[in-house]
């Protein structure tokens, strides 16, 4: 996921031809990391913005000291690897409990994420797999294309956020469009919620696998954004432009924009293969 500042820009033209020079823009700290029920290394990537006519998409932070903790005085510390990720050792993280990142930079500013829950998850039910025609978009064929429909419960309990990942032959759909997200707003406790997901675009022989995450709703609202941000913009319905800020704060400076977000999340796996 990568987080860049959105800059209006208003291009003067001319027959001959106008330079502009941009400014830099301020250099902000970009933070991301999620901790899961999976037991497993969890990981923080954590970097720099760069200027708007830099070549790369964001400068790697190397040198910082990364913990993750719980609400019962675990830590969980990590250490960088390579491009600005961290690794922890493996654990699973547990439902109901509730976990936050603390990350002290190299010049002794200390960002921290809000405490974010481990909301539990109904396990999905099954993989259920439906086609629509299609055309090939280099040969323009008629194509079948295959998508999954996940059935899952529901909890009664209270309004409930989730994030669906798909992946194809093991590699992760991770387009703007595929960022799956839903609430049982107007379904809450449904004992069998199917959900059809055509984002998801499957052929013969491909191996389906679908993850369902739990989701708080300041993170569901975060990934909203983030997705309203990545696909509407430039349309006469889009979402106006803003700084996806999430839920991190630099301690030393209370006035510093800190992107990114830090989230728990149980899982749910299943995954089928498109054979008939």
């Amino acid at each position: 996921m990568k987080f860049i500042p959105i800059i209006s820009l208003v291009f003067l033209l001319s027959c001959g031809g106008t330079e502009i020079d941009l400014p830099d823009g301020k250099e902000l700290l970009v933070v991301e990391g999620w901790v899961t029920d999976q037991d497993k290394q969890h990981w923080v990537k954590i970097s720099r913005t760069v200027p708007f006519d830099d070549r790369s998409s964001e400068s790697p932070v190397t040198d910082a000291l990364v913990i993750i903790e719980d609400k019962l005085n675990n830590s969980y510390p990590l250490s960088h690897a390579q491009d600005g990720n961290y690794f922890s050792l493996p654990f699973s993280g547990m439902e109901t409990r509730s976990y936050r990142l603390i990350v002290e930079l190299s010049n002794g500013e200390t960002i921290q994420s809000d405490w974010e829950r481990l909301n539990p998850l109904m396990p999905i039910k099954r993989i259920l797999k439906d086609f629509f025609e299609d055309q090939d978009p280099e040969t323009g064929e008629d194509i079948e294309v295959y998508f999954p429909i996940v059935v899952s419960s529901d909890p009664a309990e209270e309004i409930n956020f989730y994030r669906y990942k798909g992946f194809r032959n093991g590699i992760l759909l991770n387009e703007p469009s595929e960022l799956i997200l839903l609430n049982d707003q107007f379904v809450n406790g449904a004992d069998s919620l199917p959900n059809f997901i055509p984002e998801f675009r499957y052929t013969f022989d491909d191996t389906i696998k679908v993850e369902l995450h739990s989701l708080t709703k300041e993170s569901f609202d975060f990934l909203e954004l983030l997705k309203s941000q990545t696909t509407s913009l430039g349309s006469s319905s889009g979402t106006s432009p803003a700084t996806l800020t999430g839920n991190l704060k630099n301690l030393n400076n209370e006035n510093e924009i800190v992107l990114g977000f830090f989230g728990a999340s149980s899982v749910s796996t299943d995954s089928t293969i498109i054979n008939q």
